[in-house]
């Protein structure tokens, strides 16, 4: 998952969106392993307080908490998860990277 960064995508609705994310995450990790990507320019502490001490957190450079969008996609293959190469085009270009 990604943690929510941008208060231009969020406006006022900002700590809200990282409640929600922080509920959505902790009740997955009550069931299988999480890991919460956050970009390095937000102070840690925040998210480490919000969420299960089980959840991973992975500082990368992150612009985007819609991860279906600008993170990786995995699949199975023969057994063993793989990354697969996605060329999102942001809905044909309506959206800058």
């Amino acid at each position: 998952m990604g943690w929510p960064c941008r208060s231009e995508l969020w406006g006022q609705t900002l700590e809200e969106a990282r409640a929600d994310y922080a509920a959505v995450a902790n009740a997955i990790a009550a069931f299988e392993p999480v890991t919460m990507i956050v970009d390095p320019r937000i102070d840690p502490a925040g998210p480490r307080c919000a969420l299960a001490a089980g959840i991973e957190i992975l500082e990368l450079p992150l612009d985007d908490s819609w991860l279906r969008d600008c993170g990786p996609i995995y699949t199975l293959a023969d057994g063993e998860r793989r990354a697969v190469h996605f060329g999102f085009n942001a809905w044909g270009g309506k959206f800058a990277p």
